[in-house]
């Protein structure tokens, strides 16, 4: 049976970006915005007694900017109260949404006309946002406004190519999809 699943992430941009992602994939969700990492990690528990018996699962997604995601994963798992860790599932961006926007480097041509090369592993890219703000100057765009540009660049991307070209995308959503249908969980 299908459980009731909000996705928790860090700003406007994720929930927005996020939203366009999830509706090509047929997976429209609720997604709670909080204003940064350290705003979500001091919320999360609260949120989740807020919503107990409501929600089955929390999924909380993250950028690990530049730390290693083993770092923020086990940071983010002992925020959570031990009675609420069954109910949680965390996704790790590596190291920024961008990186996503970066591996469906067409979603960037189709918006903005810029013609680059693909990018093998964007994922090993600490500031995928700083390579994604120099391509744009290319463009004539002086600067890279997330909550603007990555909605934009959202809406272009082939969520099938995304998922060819994003081992970290392809895992989000296995794991949302895991969440959805499985009562097993491997996290």
């Amino acid at each position: 049976m299908p459980k009731n699943i909000r996705i928790l992430c860090e700003g406007i941009s994720d929930r927005d970006s996020l939203r366009e992602l999830l509706s090509k994939e047929n997976l429209n969700k609720k997604i709670i915005k909080f204003d940064s990492r350290s705003r979500l990690l001091k919320k999360v528990n609260q949120y989740i007694r807020n919503y107990q018996g409501i929600v089955d699962v929390f999924l909380i997604i993250i950028d690990s900017h530049c730390t290693d995601p083993s770092i923020i994963y086990d940071k983010v798992h002992q925020s959570i109260e031990r009675p609420n860790r069954g109910k949680v599932r965390i996704h790790i961006i590596e190291h920024a949404l961008e990186s996503w926007f970066l591996a469906e480097n067409n979603a960037i041509k189709q918006r903005f006309g810029i013609n680059f090369s693909p990018i093998s592993n964007p994922q090993t890219i600490c500031k995928p946002d700083e390579v994604l703000q120099d391509l744009l100057r290319g463009a004539g765009i002086l600067k890279y406004k997330k909550a603007i540009h990555a909605k934009a660049i959202s809406k272009e991307i082939q969520t099938e190519d995304l998922k060819n070209k994003s081992e970290n995308y392809r895992s989000f959503i296995n794991l949302l999809l895991e969440a959805q249908l499985d009562n097993n969980w491997r996290n």
